[in-house]
């Protein structure tokens, strides 16, 4: 994590989830939040942040995940209470794909010369169809609206709808058309990760150094949350957009859960590597001055802005507490840019990454951040499927971790003696705002864009250079004011939004250079004082400033020395730092033009004497025999480009017969999809009725416990009279519904009871049993129709949505199909005509221009025609001279020095006598 050289410049160091759904609350809620823990490695889940006393809760406190999950629902954690009213949108059920709906709609309005939107005839229809154009518009369409609105729409324009999508499809939704979900963000997941030399510190120190490193996460999480209180703790009240700005309400602190862990996610064969990091979830809850619970920050969006601000801080803040309890030292790794505990060899850091390769190996080379995102949770759901939740014994797990060590970096107690010396007498100077300007790394894309970079970019870079001595973040503010204020310039740009510090401020041109080069590299995008002055308005006003502002003090003091930074390639000297990414990318290059220079006569050439005369007549150079055999493998060619535009035309005909009759590709993968759903239908429907006899077979056990009980209590008694009590076991014992039998009552006796009482038992355990066999047969049908189903990739429901379609809704299914694959066959021969059209045109004209020089060479004279065979002759024989005029080879050269010098001491083969 931390720094990414292909950005140029500090970027997150943390990640961050939204928490939207039941699932994400239980996941962030847990102990292990999807990570194994082991022993002393496990730290409790503490709560932390200022707001926790309105709740009736104080930081530090071990953490009930039950309270945390209301806390999440927007409720109060002891009482229930509705502490904030969570927005809620339109259940998916309840939605429809719009895009029929907005072809029909351009069709007609086509048709009749207007536009859609004049089609409709209430202003609130024009608005929902403009935000559906704009929906559909965009680089990843949004078709889905719900079904309220398209019939709103659709009665608005008088288009039934009927006509454009089945009638289970809009039976379906208009039944859910009321159905609503959550649509608001409960929380947010944060992961700070810290540097890999800690996380192998961790596997090798002993347990009491280890208590005192986990002790200092968490003292550095609650800093954290303290942290994310100053950026984002407010809510915000009244419209945002068009025109308004919505006012911000200071709040009196977060609500956070902390939970600090040292161990990866396992791998395979592997528990997993060693890996400190820690995980915050924030509750999107504040209590703000006006006495009313909001969410924070905007609903968290500027909690991603300053992730990076937190996750540096985090870091810098563990770096100090390290070094004041434990006297570890840091320094900045060259390739990483990440400040590394001293003593922690580099084999051993990469030897525990094991997780990160694996992901890079399974999302391949060049893969974006967003792929390997994807596979890194393929990884961990295949690895949960083989291990489980399976906690290591902390002896066995920290005993294979010091056996991978020792195994790769020798001596442990030596390595950990080295890293750990133990509290140091005097704490580390706070540095001087030359030193910090000197390990500034800004990110290239704050550097260099338009629009200049915000503070908070700035903030972090700042932060990211404190080696061990960061004491607070009012410190590195402190310092990113003063660095502001001396070196960057405030740019005109005004907000739209109600974010903290949204000022812009240009970057210097020093400061970009230092940011990715040498200090004593020389930007040949700034021209020197020698050179021409800049006569744009632009470099004007940029020369003023440079002229006005001081030079950059960046400087270090001795015996502190820079990093070396690689220097990137020239750049051309009108480039301006606003194009850095064209510039990176290579499209501002300008094509070169090969300069052809003449021979040292300062004649030309034999390949331009026959360009010359070839100009007019391009075969004119070309000999009878080679003129015969071009002729003939350019009828070939024509032929061929013929033949193919011929087969072209008859796969056409076939395809719109195909089509036509029902056998095109979106046909048969239609008939198919409908296989398969029947198939899932049938196995679902067997399966509910497998469920219902399961139910019933519930049932009558029931009912048979009941009449054994029934028996029970009479056979407890000493005599059974004559009468009732004899009638009444007889109705028990005999099955529901049939007469009673008085001959068969007047036989029971108080002994002959257990008997039935037994049989009663056993019937009713052996229809529980069946009833379980017909539940596990049912799942079984449901998991095979799932399967069915997911083969066409569509639902069991819309299987059984399907299973109820009459034969006009199928026969309108298939002419729908067949009306594509026709369109599609008909689009496919005229992509193939447009292609086959210029490769005949071409093949033609090749040959045309063949045979007008064979016709022109038949009605040549016979003195031309020996004219132009002398010419060819001479050109064939000055080539070949040409040709043959290169240098010698190097046995050639020998041969020809021995032969010049026969008394040498060395042998023609260039060996010494």
């Amino acid at each position: 994590m931390g720094t990414d050289p292909r950005t140029g410049g500090v970027v997150a160091v943390a990640h961050i989830t939204p928490i939207k759904n039941a699932r994400q609350v239980r996941y962030w809620t847990r102990k292990d939040v999807g990570c194994p823990t082991s022993g002393v490695l496990a730290r409790p889940v503490v709560w932390s942040g200022a707001g926790l006393a309105r709740v009736g809760l104080s930081p530090g406190t071990a953490v009930d995940p039950e309270m945390a999950s209301e806390l999440l629902w927007g409720r109060h954690p002891t009482t229930g209470r509705t502490l904030r009213r969570l927005r809620t949108v339109t259940h998916d059920d309840a939605l429809i794909d719009a895009t029929a709906f907005a072809q029909a709609l351009r069709e007609r309005a086509a048709a009749a010369g207007r536009e859609p939107v004049e089609l409709l005839r209430s202003q609130r229809s024009k608005d929902r169809w403009k935000r559906l154009e704009n929906g559909l518009g965009k680089r990843k369409p949004e078709p889905l609206v719900p079904i309220k609105d398209l019939d709103r729409l659709a009665k608005d324009a008088r288009l039934p709808l009927g006509e454009l999508y089945p009638a289970g499809v809009l039976g379906f939704a208009r039944r859910h058309r009321d159905a609503r979900k959550n649509g608001a963000v409960l929380g947010h997941g944060h992961t700070f990760n810290f540097v890999k030399s800690l996380s192998a510190l961790i596997a090798i120190a002993p347990p009491w150094m280890v208590k005192v490193i986990m002790e200092e996460v968490e003292a550095v999480g609650h800093e954290v949350v303290a942290a994310a209180e100053v950026f984002v703790g407010y809510g915000v009240t009244g419209e945002q957009g068009r025109g308004h700005l919505a006012a911000r309400i200071e709040g009196e602190g977060l609500l956070a859960v902390m939970n600090p862990h040292a161990q990866a996610r396992p791998t395979k064969g592997h528990p997993g590597d060693p890996s400190l990091h820690l995980h915050v979830t924030f509750v999107n809850a504040i209590w703000c001055r006006d006495s009313v619970w909001r969410s924070f920050g905007s609903s968290g969006q500027d909690l991603r802005r300053y992730n990076a601000v937190l996750g540096e801080f985090a870091k810098a803040r563990l770096r100090a507490r390290l070094h004041d309890r434990l006297g570890i030292r840091f320094e900045r790794d060259p390739k990483t840019r990440e400040s590394e505990a001293v003593g922690i060899p580099l084999k051993l850091r990469e030897a525990w990454s094991k997780r990160s390769k694996a992901i890079r190996a399974k999302a391949g080379p060049g893969a974006s951040a967003a792929r390997r995102r994807v596979v890194a949770v393929q990884l961990a759901q295949v690895e949960r499927r083989r291990q489980g939740r399976r906690v290591w014994d902390p002896v066995v797990l920290l005993d294979l971790w010091r056996t991978e060590a020792r195994t790769t970096a020798g001596d442990l107690d030596q390595a950990v003696a080295t890293t750990a010396p133990g509290r140091p007498r005097t704490r580390p100077a706070e540095p001087t705002m030359e030193e910090v300007l000197a390990r500034l790394w800004l990110p290239r894309r704050a550097a260099v864009r338009r629009k200049g970079c915000e503070r908070r970019e700035v903030l972090a870079a700042v932060i990211a250079t404190y080696p061990d001595n960061l004491r607070s973040l009012d410190q590195a503010q402190q310092m990113t004011d003063r660095i502001i204020a001396e070196v960057f310039t405030l740019l005109p740009v005004k907000s739209g939004t109600h974010w903290i510090e949204t000022e812009r401020y240009r970057v210097p041109p020093d400061l970009v250079a230092t940011s990715k080069n040498p200090l004593h590299w020389n930007d040949p995008r700034r021209p020197s004082r020698g050179s021409t002055p800049a006569t744009t308005a632009a470099g004007l006003r940029r020369a003023r400033l440079d002229r006005a502002r001081p030079p950059l003090p960046l400087a270090l003091p001795s015996p502190v020395q820079p990093e070396p930074r690689p220097g990137p390639a020239p750049r051309p000297v009108a480039a301006d730092r606003t194009d850095q990414v064209q510039l990176d990318l290579g499209l501002d290059a300008v094509a070169a033009v090969p300069v052809v220079p003449p021979d040292r006569f300062g004649q030309l050439t034999i390949e331009d004497a026959i360009a010359e005369a070839t100009a007019e007549r391009p075969h004119k150079m070309t000999g009878d025999l080679e003129l015969a055999e071009q002729v003939a493998a350019a009828e070939e060619a024509l032929a061929q480009a013929e033949q193919d535009a011929a087969d072209h035309e008859l796969d056409a005909l076939q395809r719109l017969a195909d089509a036509d009759a029902g056998l095109g590709d979106l046909a048969v993968a239609l008939r198919r999809r409908r296989s398969a759903l029947a198939a899932a239908a049938a196995l679902k429907t067997e399966a509910l009725a497998l469920l219902d006899r399961a139910a019933g077979e519930r049932r009558q056990a029931v009912a048979e416990r009941k009449r054994a009980a029934g028996l029970q209590e009479l056979h407890g008694r000493r005599w059974l009279p004559l009468g009732g009590d004899r009638d009444k076991a007889a109705r028990l014992i005999q099955d529901p519904g049939k007469p009673l039998d008085p001959e068969a009552a007047a036989r029971i006796t108080r002994k002959g009871l257990p008997k039935h009482i037994e049989r009663l038992e056993r019937s009713a355990k052996d229809r529980d049993d069946a009833a379980e066999v017909m539940k596990t047969t049912a799942k079984n049908l449901t998991e095979a129709a799932r399967t069915e189903a997911g083969r066409v990739h569509d639902t069991v429901e819309a299987a059984l949505l399907e299973a109820r379609f009459t034969e006009g809704e199928i026969e309108d299914q298939d002419g729908a199909a067949r009306a594509a694959d026709t369109a599609a066959a008909r689009a496919k021969h005229d992509q193939d005509a447009t292609a086959d059209a210029p490769k005949v045109a071409n093949a033609r004209q090749a040959l045309e221009r063949l045979r007008t020089e064979v016709d022109l060479r038949a009605r040549m004279t016979a003195r031309q025609r020996v004219d132009e065979e002398q010419e060819r002759r001479r050109a064939r024989e000055e080539e070949r001279a040409a040709l043959g005029a290169r240098p010698a080879s190097r046995a050639v050269r020998a041969r020809g020095q021995q032969a010049k010098h026969p008394g040498s001491g060395q042998s023609p083969s260039g060996v010494k006598r």
